[in-house]
């Protein structure tokens, strides 16, 4: 009863993605470990609270784009199958304030 449980579990696609991201959650949390360990030694405290205040920085700016990409995808995926159209008229947007800023 049990093996049959187990079996169906890993036959289920949730738990199969849930399985992946979690072993993949770990392996990314020990390789950020061992670089923050190395790091620190060998860069010394100035060195790597440089860094460390760097990747900060990098984090906190890239929080904004997160936030517009998400948005921009959930955004697209209303629209159906205008999206394509929609997604057109994002871009010739985006384009054009970046020609206009070109020449300022």
């Amino acid at each position: 009863m049990a093996k049959r449980w187990i079996k169906s579990a890993f036959n289920n696609k949730f738990v199969k993605g849930g399985l992946f991201f979690t072993l993949a959650n770990f392996l990314g949390g020990f390789l950020n470990y061992l670089f923050n360990s190395l790091s620190g030694k060998l860069l010394g405290p100035a060195k790597y609270s440089e860094i460390t205040a760097l990747f900060s920085y990098l984090t906190i700016f890239s929080l904004p784009i997160t936030v517009i990409t998400v948005d921009i995808i959930r955004r697209l995926g209303e629209k159906g199958k205008l999206r394509l159209s929609y997604f057109k008229m994002g871009e010739d947007w985006f384009w054009q304030r970046i020609y206009h800023w070109r020449y300022l």
